[in-house]
């Protein structure tokens, strides 16, 4: 069976954040969590995340300052970005690794196939 890779969940909501981190562990995905930017990019910078689930909209640093910084430290980690908004994929054209972005409320069984496309592409 091949390893899955870890995963970084962040998001502010703390319901949304165990709800993804809870689906992403079920399937075996070795997870980890943050409830703000601040806390995201302390993490990444111990411990490189080939997977960031982030939600765009957190208090303090934006979701997007977040993914920039990352994409800068480790070129390879790949991005689901969450959305509340209207936030598309083409508003992230500058940061490739940018994989697909999901708008609140979005059905788990989508996210679960993201984050599985992904695995196997890592």
């Amino acid at each position: 069976m091949k390893k899955l890779p870890s995963v970084l969940v962040v998001d502010d909501e703390e319901i949304i954040r165990s709800l993804l981190a809870d689906a992403a562990a079920a399937r075996g995905f070795a997870v980890h969590t943050a409830a703000s930017g601040e806390e995201a990019l302390k993490m990444i910078r111990e411990h490189p995340f080939p997977v960031v689930v982030l939600d765009i909209l957190l208090p303090g640093i934006t979701g997007r300052k977040v993914a920039e910084e990352i994409a800068r430290l480790h070129p390879k980690t790949r991005f689901i970005i969450l959305t509340g908004g209207s936030a598309s994929a083409a508003e992230f054209s500058d940061i490739p690794q940018v994989e697909t972005v999901l708008g609140k409320p979005f059905p788990i069984a989508d996210f679960l196939q993201v984050l599985e496309k992904l695995a196997g592409a890592s």
